[in-house]
């Protein structure tokens, strides 16, 4: 995997990016339901959201239910471009 922060201007733009770059092996790994977790704070000490949970599957509804294992109760979730089922976000 590639890890990289960015900070500059970009077309008269001010420019934060994070870039992360998967290898076949990662997105085996996430096919195979293994997520990577990558802490945001290390490639940008002042980022405001810590981590970043990347996850693969075959379908939304799988990555619901291995979504609902990396998160308690009371944390707050929200979620959008979920497709319908058989069409891609």
């Amino acid at each position: 995997m590639i890890k990289a922060f960015a900070l500059g201007v970009s077309n008269g733009r001010p420019l934060r990016l994070i870039l992360l770059g998967l290898s076949r092996r990662n997105c085996n790994l996430l096919l195979e339901g293994r997520p990577i977790k990558v802490t945001l704070t290390d490639l940008s000490p002042d980022s405001p959201i810590h981590e970043l949970l990347i996850m693969g599957g075959e379908t939304e509804e799988e990555m619901m239910k291995e979504l609902q294992s990396h998160v308690g109760p009371e944390t707050e979730v929200t979620v959008t471009g979920v497709a319908p089922p058989g069409r891609d976000a």
